[in-house]
């Protein structure tokens, strides 16, 4: 029976850290995304100020 536990322990702790692994990478992909999206506003809010200073 303790070799039973063992098994079941070992799968339990390799579905733990599954889980953990993907909800750090899901962390990733959210701050990746985010960041993105600032670089585009950045670049967006940068360009519309060169074509205003272009236009005076």
């Amino acid at each position: 029976s303790t070799k039973y536990y063992q098994s079941m322990n070992e799968l339990g702790r390799r579905h733990f850290l599954k889980l953990t692994f993907l909800q750090k990478s899901k962390k990733y992909l959210v701050i990746s995304i985010i960041l993105l999206i600032d670089l585009l506003i950045i670049f967006h809010i940068n360009s519309s100020i060169l074509r205003s200073l272009e236009f005076t």
